[in-house]
């Protein structure tokens, strides 16, 4: 959601936006009312279990109203991608920094080769 609002609202100094399972929720009332877009070049990287997720938590698709926001868009260069088989965590740098944060909490010695 940052990287699309300072889009919008900083158009001069943002030139495109990338976004990685977008967070649309606070924005919902203004995509569906069509008062929201950016008109930058834009790159929307969804993963397949986020949307269920926030369907069943906050009663919206996000595949939906980010199509929704980008058909308001007066770009043409735009690009929804959906990666199937992964979940909202794998996009996240969690993936890499909970363990990391683990191996500094237990001060023991750095592990690269665990399995």
């Amino acid at each position: 959601m940052t990287s699309i609002e300072v889009a919008r609202q900083e158009p001069e100094r943002v030139k495109a936006v990338y976004t990685f399972d977008p967070w649309l929720y606070a924005v919902l009332e203004d995509i569906e009312s069509d008062n929201y877009c950016i008109n930058q070049p834009q790159v929307h990287v969804l993963s397949d279990g986020f949307s269920p997720v926030v369907k069943e938590w906050f009663d919206y698709d996000t595949e939906d109203i980010l199509q929704k926001m980008i058909d308001n868009s007066t770009t043409k260069k735009q690009e929804s991608i959906i990666l199937k088989e992964i979940n909202h965590y794998h996009q996240c740098d969690a993936i890499l920094l909970v363990p990391m944060e683990s191996f500094l909490k237990s001060c023991n010695k750095w592990q690269c080769n665990v399995g």
